[in-house]
């Protein structure tokens, strides 16, 4: 997924600009070095030899000088090239941290629009499969000992599982397992909507013994499946639930399936949670994105707007 890079206007400029110099300023000195030593040492050996042949000193003397101007100055090439080595390895991850920081506006802007509405998603959908209201319940045993579980319905912002897995490569979470958890929950979904439709029907035949209005069927339905009212009045529900929820035993099959599908959702979107609040962690380590880069961002896109 492209992201759209924010104006220069926006990067920390000092910083960029002192790495920059810090990167350009070493090449010139080492530069100058190598072209300032190489004439010193070859004037050295020809004023030696001149020696030699004017007689001023011996040629014994004049290979012990020679020898040791040669030595000295293999010693300082050797020097010279650890010291080139250094520094390109310095300039070298002053480059990548130049890179980071140019990135680092792009990064933000995956963590705003990819990851993070992945999670908030992800922990939507593990909420609703859990019961924490009054009227809500996580399970509900009838008189004969059947155990209902809770199957509530489960919404989505992305259209297809494609879309929700089509994360950057930056992010380093597998978009493979994204696609699988979003396609367990399109079978959620069509699954829970048939029992839905099912449910109702089996309820539309006793809406007489059970003293509910034929209009409210579904809504009765989907209360069922939930074990919580949903468009029903809490009072009204608790008061039918007792005689409602055993109609589940007509669509077992669809249950099954649904008790199935809701482990699996809970079991990925587990994992899923854990890799994405990782992958979002990590990102904001190597590129020294703080809580406060966040906001400002975000205010940047309101202002923006």
């Amino acid at each position: 997924m492209l992201t759209e890079r924010l104006p220069m206007d926006r990067l920390p400029t000092n910083r960029v600009t002192n790495l920059r110099n810090r990167i350009v300023s070493r090449a010139p000195s080492q530069r100058t070095l190598i072209r300032g030593s190489l004439p010193v040492v070859t004037v050295t050996i020809v004023a030696v030899l001149a020696a030699v042949f004017t007689d001023d000193i011996s040629v014994d003397t004049a290979g012990v000088v020679i020898s040791g101007i040669l030595a000295v100055a293999t010693f300082s090439y050797v020097l010279l090239t650890y010291s080139m080595a250094s520094s390109m390895d310095e300039n070298l991850e002053q480059t990548k941290e130049l890179f980071k920081l140019r990135r680092k506006p792009d990064i933000i802007r995956i963590i705003k629009n990819e990851i993070d509405p992945l999670l908030a998603e992800l922990w939507s959908h593990r909420n609703t499969f859990n019961a924490d209201g009054f009227n809500e319940y996580d399970s509900w045993g009838s008189m004969n000992g059947t155990l209902y579980n809770r199957h509530p319905e489960l919404e989505s912002d992305f259209e297809r599982p494609d879309i929700a897995a089509s994360l950057s490569q930056e992010v380093d979470v597998n978009n493979g397992d994204i696609h699988v958890y979003y396609r367990s929950l399109e079978q959620y979904q069509e699954t829970y909507n048939r029992a839905v439709s099912e449910l109702s029907m089996e309820l539309l035949r006793g809406v007489d013994s059970l003293g509910i209005d034929s209009d409210d069927v579904k809504a009765y339905a989907e209360s069922a499946l939930a074990i919580e009212p949903i468009g029903v009045h809490p009072d009204r529900w608790r008061a039918k639930k007792d005689d409602v929820i055993p109609f589940r035993s007509e669509i077992r099959e669809l249950d099954r399936e649904l008790e199935e599908l809701k482990q699996e959702l809970k079991r990925d979107g587990h994992a899923l949670r854990q890799d994405l609040g990782q992958a979002k962690i990590d990102l904001q380590d190597e590129y020294y994105i703080t809580r406060a880069d966040m906001q400002v961002s975000e205010q940047s896109e309101n202002e923006d707007e």
